[in-house]
């Protein structure tokens, strides 16, 4: 899995697809594409909804490690 989110949302938007031909496979204008679309994705996340927020809210007790409370918030945001 790669290391930039971009990529990580460009290759799981291509992988969503029935059967689809491994990413490193795919024509380089079809990758620049998805990664377009990956980072307006990305983008809309910019402003949290109140679900969201609230959810912060409650990663601010410490009990959370960082990838915890990442994973909780976009777990919060799929169930939206």
């Amino acid at each position: 899995m790669s290391d930039n989110m971009i990529e990580r949302v460009a290759e799981a938007i291509h992988g969503y697809r029935d059967k689809p031909i491994p990413w490193d496979r795919c024509v380089p204008t079809y990758q620049v594409e998805l990664r377009k679309q990956a980072k307006a994705a990305i983008e809309a996340m910019r402003e949290p909804t109140k679900a969201i927020a609230n959810a912060m809210l409650e990663c601010e007790d410490g009990e959370r490690t960082v990838q915890e409370a990442w994973s909780y918030l976009i777990d919060v945001a799929l169930k939206e």
